[in-house]
């Protein structure tokens, strides 16, 4: 009966982490054709401006936000993104992250990627020996990614 427990609670969770990956697939998905179709900072080099020096990453944000709204993304804080690796600051749950780029094919389009963050906080965090597994030792929270990649329409 208790591996029974901890396989239904284990299959619970790995459902409620997949449909947080989901929606945060999507919303990064919904805020780089946002941000595809919106306008480009003027800080941005090489790149033509097509806005009056607003920046629109925070709609950008707003847009991930609305988006995912089943689950709490914060807009308040970027994300640090280092390679491939996204970290969440400190103290926070979730971070939205928008760089912007030029395409190395040579034709000069831009490129847009956001990329999402956010801790999904497991329901039954399992700690403790459980009889024929063993030390078992589930974590508290679990980190979903999402990155999206689209050329800015000009």
């Amino acid at each position: 009966m208790p591996l029974l427990l901890v396989l239904l609670f284990l299959i619970f969770e790995v459902g409620r982490l997949f449909g947080s990956w989901l929606l945060i697939t999507n919303a990064a998905r919904e805020g780089a054709r946002y941000a595809a179709v919106s306008c480009v900072p003027t800080n941005t080099a090489g790149l033509i401006t097509t806005c009056s020096g607003t920046d629109p990453t925070s709609l950008i944000a707003q847009r991930v936000q609305t988006t995912a709204s089943f689950l709490a993304v914060q807009t308040s804080t970027a994300c640090t993104v280092s390679g491939n690796a996204i970290t969440i600051p400190s103290g926070q749950t979730s971070c939205v992250a928008v760089t912007y780029s030029t395409d190395t094919s040579g034709n000069g389009d831009g490129i847009v990627t956001v990329r999402v963050a956010y801790n999904v906080q497991t329901l039954m965090p399992i700690t403790g020996t459980v009889p024929f597994l063993g030390t078992i030792n589930y974590p508290g929270s679990e980190q979903v990614t999402a990155t999206s990649t689209m050329r800015l329409e000009q």
